[in-house]
């Protein structure tokens, strides 16, 4: 017809071109101290909770006593023991690293009945290390005694974990003299093994967690 002649021939369709779907970007590794404890891979060295230093564990003669028989240990009676503050500061550590969703593999105590305690509260429990982890504040610095405790820890820093976080509940001067680091009561060192050696990453106390670098 003439009205068609007048528009002309009929377009032809320009077929549209479809592009293949983006793939979306590979998920980066959280590289803060968080994610990984969240993925199991570090050493976290607790220090015990608050105690109640009007209690005297340091009668000489008990120590003296107890180094030669480590079994005297289990007598809580004549230690210093954690306070209230520290039983729940205990507890308050256990109920934020469930919540943080941060695994926790084998958890190892001092024989001290305060750091057996802090484990109980936080953690349900612990392996009692005897005579790998100790009081070093107790023996000459430099002794054959002090360097197999010393050498002992840093050994167990430098371990990797398997299946969670290890965790160690010790006291300070063994930390102070394996791996030049101090913790006040209830603090925590975080450590990344490095095939048998380590590297302190951060350190916090009951209330930094959700912190942590």
């Amino acid at each position: 017809t003439r009205a068609a002649q007048a528009r002309g021939p009929a377009a032809t369709p320009v077929p549209t071109r479809t592009r293949a779907p983006t793939a979306p970007p590979a998920p980066t590794e959280d590289r803060s101290v968080l994610g990984a404890l969240r993925r199991g891979e570090l050493v976290v060295y607790l220090r015990h909770g608050q105690t109640d230093w009007t209690q005297n564990d340091r009668e000489l003669a008990w120590v003296k006593e107890m180094l030669a028989d480590p079994g005297l240990l289990d007598d809580c009676d004549r230690q210093r023991l954690l306070s209230d503050a520290g039983r729940d500061d205990a507890r308050a550590i256990g109920e934020t690293v469930r919540r943080l969703g941060i695994p926790v593999g084998r958890v190892v105590a001092s024989p001290w009945c305060r750091t057996r305690e802090t484990a109980e509260l936080a953690f349900g429990g612990a392996e009692v290390a005897r005579g790998k982890l100790f009081d070093t504040g107790y023996l000459a610095s430099g002794s054959d005694e002090w360097q197999r405790y010393i050498d002992a820890l840093r050994g167990m820093l430098g371990e990797r974990p398997g299946g969670g976080n290890t965790v160690i509940v010790g006291h300070m001067p063994p930390l102070r003299d394996a791996a030049g680091v101090t913790l006040a009561e209830s603090e925590a060192a975080i450590f990344r093994p490095a095939g048998g050696d380590f590297d302190f990453l951060a350190r916090t106390g009951p209330g930094g967690w959700e912190r942590l670098p």
